[in-house]
């Protein structure tokens, strides 16, 4: 039978603080300076930002029909059967599920920041699975701090380097945090 996971008082105090606290700025931007552009760099985000743009402009359907004649010039690309669309499918969800509050986002400023979410995400959830398999504190938040510094993970969760493993590497965290929850755990390997 699966552990409940039971968040140490710590954690749960530093969310009520710290959360409102990240939140503030959205409640009064005009408080605060102008932030510059958001620019998304290097080949492969601006392969995955336009593959983002058609899947938001005509949908799945045409998404996963869609060959590129201007990638791979002069032969062109069946983009919707070669790409893994997990990616762009995210991106135009949290787009479409923020264009109906007050912190609506464009589609530019979603796919920069979506790496830095995720990385933010992934970082949480290494803690989660850290705490899950040992229920020390202490080595749970080693864990996280070490994850939120590792250059490998920096360079895939910088704002603006819309990739693939920008939210892949927090979905495997996450299935392996899932794996812990099998009959055939980690807990009971150590």
């Amino acid at each position: 039978m699966p552990r409940a996971i039971i968040l140490p008082r710590s954690i749960i105090l530093s969310l009520t603080i710290l959360l409102p606290r990240a939140l503030l700025p959205l409640h009064f931007p005009s408080s605060y300076p102008p932030l510059p552009p958001l620019v998304i760099h290097e080949f492969d985000p601006w392969f995955n930002y336009r593959a983002t743009e058609y899947l938001d402009e005509n949908g799945a359907a045409k998404f996963f029909t869609w060959f590129d004649y201007m990638s791979w010039y002069p032969l062109g690309r069946p983009v919707g059967t070669t790409i893994y669309p997990g990616l762009q499918l995210t991106s135009v969800f949290i787009k479409n599920t923020l264009a109906n509050t007050p912190y609506a986002l464009s589609l530019n400023d979603v796919c920069c920041y979506v790496p830095a979410w995720f990385g933010a995400i992934a970082s949480a959830l290494t803690g989660l699975l850290c705490y899950t398999v040992t229920g020390n504190k202490s080595a749970t938040v080693f864990t996280t701090g070490i994850m939120a510094i590792v250059p490998a993970h920096l360079m895939r969760s910088i704002g603006g380097g819309y990739d693939n493993e920008s939210i892949a590497v927090a979905a495997m965290v996450r299935e392996s945090e899932h794996l812990d929850h099998s009959p055939f755990s980690l807990s009971t390997c150590m």
